[in-house]
């Protein structure tokens, strides 16, 4: 019993002295003869929790007290941190002295912001509606059925993928945050290292396995210190200043301790675990230093996922010309042909280079008595090119190789020095003066650099710029 009913409701109505509300859980409340025994007994206002039953409750709950009410008039208040209602459709209706299924239920949060700390967000077509939504108004409150039944499943998932993560990575994983969402679960945890797959496989067999039992989900109201000592988990170091508190279990008879999942919990969750469908992981990361995070979804969005996967893995196995048990010896021949081809191609340019290096050689000239060589070639790209300097700076014993090309669109440059040389002359200094000639940067060893420039179209300028530069540099 509470004696704060004065304070939400106002003064009680004439000729009662004392106004008696009592806070129910809706299974409570749903229950016919007790609600009918505390009329009788002088109730005539109730407060309700329903944030972990079915959305029907309210006419369930509605409809036994007004039978059990009789004649008598008797007022039901809201409690909004159980539902925790996200929109409300506001509308106006006339006083009543008696309570109709349909009827309005005051909201607490809208009278005392004390009691809840979520708000209430409302929602109206009519603005004229919205000028006249006062403190103390009656408004409706409509749950999304759909959207209900998506955050059940996954609310229900993640008390059995935390119990599968503790069977699997050990008891000291501790809960770290959770977010429960109609189109996904994340599931925030301590542990020491990254979830492999072989154990994620593991956890997801684990949850399904639960599934497909169909187990009972069982709600208790029990005193804290009995609720702990019978295994339920509580985490984030709760504090509870109600000495008794909601206990969600999911029995299992084959679990030497006869459940599998038992913890302190006041939200909403499916009545049976089949209800879920599948449960997939789609992700798993480390968030934290000793934290990591998991991230699943179920039913629906979980088929579809697995739909998804599988049309992509028929139209790859398609486009190898392979059946899906295939796919996999199909995909590492033709890795291995791939790896094959590229190496012969390899080989195909050194001779390549090797034998363009002599016209190219035909071209050289000389700056102040040391050898230097400049060119643009065509169809090479930076690997080719770097074996065409290569072979260049051998066959020429001394002297400064620059060549350029143009590879996927963007200007590649290379030089090269001999080591007789490179006291004189950085190959890093050469290429990089002329890379900023094309929009470019670069630099490196004294013997070897490259640099990258945007102005393909500038090349055979710049290129002809390596000979005063160098002849500066000496």
């Amino acid at each position: 019993l509470e004696a704060n009913a004065d304070a939400l409701l106002g003064p009680p109505p004439p000729g009662r002295k004392v106004r008696i509300m009592v806070t129910m859980c809706s299974d409570a409340a749903t229950d016919y003869e007790l609600v009918r025994d505390l009329v009788q007994n002088g109730m005539d206002c109730m407060r309700i929790n329903c944030a972990h039953d079915d959305q029907d409750v309210w006419a369930r709950m509605i409809a036994n007290a007004r039978t059990a009410a009789g004649g008598a008039s008797l007022r039901i208040l809201m409690d909004i941190a159980g539902p925790k209602v996200r929109t409300s459709e506001v509308y106006s209706a006339p006083e009543r002295d008696r309570l109709d299924i349909g009827d309005e239920i005051l909201l607490a949060r809208a009278i005392d912001p004390g009691l809840t700390e979520f708000p209430l967000q409302c929602t109206c077509t009519l603005p004229s509606i919205l000028e006249r939504l006062h403190v103390g108004d009656r408004v409706a409150t409509v749950a999304d059925a759909q959207r209900r039944e998506h955050n059940m499943r996954n609310h229900t998932a993640t008390h059995l993928m935390n119990a599968a993560l503790r069977n699997i990575l050990g008891t000291h994983v501790k809960q770290a945050g959770s977010l429960v969402a109609p189109d996904h679960l994340r599931f925030d945890f301590s542990h020491f290292a990254s979830v492999d797959l072989a154990e994620i496989g593991e956890i997801e067999q684990q949850v399904n396995e639960e599934i497909r039992k169909n187990l009972e989900i069982r709600t208790d109201i029990m005193n804290i210190d009995d609720a702990l000592a019978s295994g339920a988990l509580a985490f984030f170091g709760d504090k509870y200043p109600e000495a008794n508190v909601r206990v969600v279990t999911m029995p299992d008879e084959s679990s030497p301790r006869g459940f599998y999942s038992k913890e302190l919990c006041g939200g909403t969750h499916v009545t049976r675990t089949g209800a879920i469908g599948v449960f997939k992981i789609i992700g798993e990361q480390s968030v934290a230093a000793g934290v990591r995070r998991i991230e699943a979804i179920s039913g629906d969005h979980a088929l579809a996922e697995y739909q998804k996967a599988l049309a992509t893995l028929r139209t790859a196995a398609g486009l190898l010309g392979a059946t899906e048990d295939q796919l996999i010896p199909v995909l590492e021949r033709q890795i291995d042909q791939m790896k094959a081809l590229e190496k012969q191609l390899a080989g195909l340019k050194r001779d390549a280079a090797g034998s363009q290096a002599g016209d190219l050689l035909g071209g050289t000239r000389e700056v102040k008595g040391v050898r230097v060589l400049v060119s643009k070639v065509d169809d090479y790209d930076r690997e080719a090119l770097r074996h065409l300097v290569d072979t260049l700076r051998q066959k020429m014993g001394s002297g400064v190789v620059v060549l350029a090309t143009v590879d996927q669109g963007k200007v590649a440059l290379i030089a090269a020095v001999t080591k007789d040389l490179t006291q004189k002359l950085h190959a890093g200094k050469i290429v990089q003066e002329i890379a900023k000639l094309l929009g470019g940067s670069g630099g490196g060893k004294p013997d070897l650099a490259e640099a990258g420039g945007k102005d393909t179209s500038g090349i055979q300028n710049a290129l002809d710029q390596v000979y005063p530069l160098i002849d500066r540099l000496l």
